[in-house]
């Protein structure tokens, strides 16, 4: 045993008992895959054990009565029923100091879609955004904003991704995530590199005001100074010297390398990274923007760094709360020297800690991109991807998305979850008007005496009976799963049959329900039909196939981190044919699993 010691059945049976006695005896394990990984992160390694455990309580839990799992409890845990109610909250705690509008940004780079991981972020301000409408639940008479911005002034490193070839436009794809994900558009969209000139503007303010400096020195030079808390020699230059330097990096007289625009901090400071830090900085001559490149702006040679662009832009926009991630700390502490040195009131800052999500382990944009073009993938929406285009296709519920991230909560904390958190959240939204239909893998040809032309009616959906019903007619030659063969079937709304090597007879309509209900279909009527399902590796499985563990491969030098690809597996069978009338929409294959239909002949797996 690792980490707290406790066996890793006693952490699912207490977590279950805690569950049943929340929902009145009644206990659910699937969605508590989260609440293990938080709390005992010596069982991230052990998805699948970790599911096992958790359904086996389930199953033990659930056969206790309420009183039993309350005492059960209380003799084990007794901590975890004071605490019940406490988790149980709802929704995002209000926002601190807010005092008219309330205006948030989602600020990402478009230099590629939107991910799982981005979508966090979406859907947190997006809530808020709802609460502080004048029609939200806050009632704010001021109401709220939500900008979306584009943080695209990086032509070096992370340029934007505009592949006229492939198709591919970074800003136009976020636009769609987001209006998918928050069901409308956002306030006001800002791009940030077509306010290039307001940057320098506001750099050679800040200069004027005596905030930031032209400093020549070079890398390894200042870095020296910076360690050991000396200032540049360029520090106390007049502001006449540094506005004439700052117009030659911006008018393209100085080369790269040769000169930055830095913000005076604290010399001192404990944090190195904190000392006068980079504003703006000469790009390459051949960094040139993808933009620049269409002719929709200038050409530009002094580019502003992330932390001088987004604090500028943030004050322009009158933005009274950024939500970010904890990693952007010393972003915030970057940012407010540049604010006193202005004059202007820093926004109100909340962080959220670290989420990672255990099937698509380490992932990123540039990743995926890379797989994407080695032909690893099929594109942006491959169901094997955490893009919101893969679970888009797929047939994730956008309030799903959001309900899992909102549910999750706005804390520092470092969480890990599966996507079984977020199945649960799906299949909440998706069930209630899933229609059902037959689907039949692995198909098996049976010849069944006395069983033509009677008449099976199943519910379209069993939760809305007034959605009516589907027909199905029999007829001597049936199809079932190779796996639900045996000698006596109870066919689902049908009735029982008798049979041997494939031949058998119908016996009674009266449902034998000792006998486990098995879909079928009429051999005639039944459709070709394929569904694409990713396979997530489990620990199990790669144990089973000689894998020592997570741990990574070290890198050569100069060598970038690849994605891993996880098989597509193609599951044929055959289906009913209503699933015609079923195209772009999410039904459940009865004892399969959810799936979104693409085409009548195709459908791409969502869970169970």
């Amino acid at each position: 045993m690792t980490g707290t010691g406790i066996p890793l059945e006693t952490v699912a049976r207490r977590l279950v008992l805690q569950n049943a006695i929340l929902h009145e005896g009644k206990a659910s394990g699937k969605g508590l895959v989260g609440r293990v990984m938080a709390g005992h992160p010596e069982f991230r390694a052990q998805a699948q054990a970790v599911m096992a455990a958790l359904m086996a309580a389930e199953a033990a839990v659930n056969a206790m009565s309420l009183d039993d799992q309350r005492a059960a409890l209380e003799a084990e845990a007794p901590e975890m029923l004071t605490i019940q109610k406490k988790e149980q909250r709802v929704g995002l705690k209000p926002l601190p100091n807010v005092k008219g509008k309330v205006v948030m940004r989602f600020a990402p780079n478009p230099n590629g879609p939107l991910s799982l991981g981005h979508s966090r972020g979406v859907s947190i301000l997006a809530e808020y955004w709802r609460m502080y409408a004048t029609d939200g639940p806050m009632g704010h008479a001021a109401g709220s904003e939500l900008l979306l911005r584009f943080d695209d002034t990086d032509p070096q490193v992370k340029p934007p991704l505009m592949d006229a070839a492939r198709g591919w436009n970074g800003y136009e794809m976020i636009r769609s995530d987001f209006k998918w994900l928050t069901g409308k558009d956002p306030s006001r969209v800002v791009v940030a590199s077509d306010r290039i000139k307001i940057y320098q503007d506001a750099a050679r303010d800040l200069i004027r005001v005596g905030g930031a400096y032209v400093c020549n020195c070079d890398a390894e030079t200042f870095k020296a100074l910076k360690d050991a808390k000396t200032p540049c020699p360029h520090r106390d230059q007049t502001i006449e010297h540094n506005l004439a330097g700052f117009d030659g990096m911006c008018n393209g007289t100085t080369k790269k390398g040769a000169a930055v625009l830095r913000v005076k901090t604290d010399i001192q400071h404990p944090h190195p990274g904190l000392r006068d830090w980079t504003a703006f900085r000469v790009v390459a001559t051949d960094a040139i923007h993808p933009r620049e490149t269409l002719g929709q702006i200038p050409r530009h040679h002094a580019w502003p760094l992330l932390d001088f662009q987004s604090a500028i832009e943030d004050h322009l926009q009158g933005v009274t709360h950024v939500i970010r991630g904890k990693d952007l700390m010393d972003s915030t502490r970057k940012q407010t020297f540049l604010y006193k040195h202005m004059g202007w009131t820093y926004p109100e800052t909340l962080y959220w800690g670290r989420v990672s999500v255990h099937e698509f382990g380490k992932f990123s944009t540039s990743m995926m991109r890379r797989a994407i073009e080695a032909g690893k993938f099929s594109g942006w929406d491959d169901p094997r991807l955490p893009c919101l285009a893969a679970l888009r296709r797929r047939g994730y519920s956008a309030g799903a998305v959001r309900a899992f991230w909102v549910n999750l909560g706005l804390t520092e904390k470092d969480i890990a979850v599966s996507l079984t958190n977020l199945d649960a959240e799906d299949a909440k939204a998706n069930e209630p008007g899933a229609h059902r239909l037959f689907f039949v893998p692995d198909p098996q040809l049976l010849h069944i005496d006395g069983v033509a032309g009677k008449v099976a009616k199943p519910l379209r959906n069993p939760n809305r009976p007034d959605a009516g019903h589907r027909t199905l007619t029999a007829e001597p030659h049936l199809v079932v799963a190779k796996d639900d063969l045996a000698p006596r079937l109870r066919l689902k709304d049908l009735g029982n049959i008798e049979q041997a090597g494939g031949h058998g007879k119908f016996t009674d309509d009266v449902m034998d329900r000792s006998l486990a209900i098995v879909q079928w279909l009429p051999k005639s009527l039944a459709l070709p039909f394929t569904v694409l399902k990713p396979h997530f590796e489990t620990d199990a499985e790669a144990a089973a196939a000689g894998d020592d563990g997570p741990e990574d491969e070290p890198l050569a030098p100069g060598a970038k981190p690849e994605l891993e690809v996880p098989p597509l597996l193609e599951i044929t069978g055959l289906v009913e044919p209503s699933v015609t009338t079923e195209v772009g929409k999410v039904v459940q294959l009865e004892r399969f699993g959810f799936v979104r239909v693409e085409s009548p002949e195709r459908g791409v797996w969502l869970h169970t």
